[in-house]
């Protein structure tokens, strides 16, 4: 297998992707998200935040989702939820002043149960056309005071809790870049189809061959 034979895979998945998710994120998320497919083409728009999660009495956070769930107006039962926990919110604005103090303030106020992705390397990754996360948690995420990176959010109330945000950078669109674990994957995926293509033709070649075998076998 070449690398030229390589990199014109590579080029053709990333075409593809590119058709089915440059413009469809609700399709990108439910791939990538929920199927766990390798996915080589992002759509633009996306930015990466970390979070702190701070734990919430279940009784309010019951109120507000029923109080959503029946159409009435919920803006009271959201603000209980918040001031519950108003003295951390407090700490944490005057402890996180940047990337690493927030992360720091992180070990010590956050539950998130998703931590592996709670990183500056990595973080949440949030569209504003996003179905994977709440409405909350897209609207404070692409609030006016979230105009750049660096910034922290206003808090967002999910059914897990109470959620602040910290936006580290925008997330590149467009073709993922080709890394060795890739190469290696389509370098496998190039000699199976060799391989198979090699039987395919010694079966065409042989048939009478492999015929005879089979009928001294009966």
């Amino acid at each position: 297998v070449t690398e030229d034979e390589i990199y014109q895979v590579y080029l053709e998945q990333v075409e593809k992707d590119k058709n089915l998710f440059e413009n469809n994120v609700k399709h990108f998320e439910f791939y990538s998200h929920y199927r766990g497919s390798d996915i080589w083409f992002t759509p633009k728009g996306y930015r990466r935040f970390i979070r702190i999660l701070l734990p919430v009495e279940q009784g309010l956070l019951d109120n507000y989702f029923n109080a959503l769930h029946l159409g009435e107006d919920a803006s009271k039962q959201r603000q209980l939820v918040i001031d519950s926990v108003a003295a951390q919110l407090d700490l944490i604005n005057i402890q996180a002043r940047d990337g690493q103090t927030f992360a720091d303030a992180i070990k010590q106020h956050s539950i998130d149960p998703y931590e592996g992705n709670n990183t500056l390397d990595t973080g949440y990754p949030i569209h504003r056309e996003s179905t994977i996360y709440s409405s909350d948690i897209i609207n404070v995420a692409f609030a006016q005071n979230m105009e750049a990176p660096g910034a922290i959010s206003l808090p967002a109330v999910t059914k897990e809790g109470v959620s602040v945000l910290y936006y580290v950078a925008d997330k590149d669109g467009g073709p993922v870049e080709l890394n060795e674990q890739m190469k290696a994957s389509i370098s496998s995926y190039l000699a199976l189809q060799k391989r198979n293509s090699l039987i395919e033709d010694w079966m065409r070649e042989y048939p009478l061959k492999i015929e005879k075998v089979v009928s001294n076998l009966q």
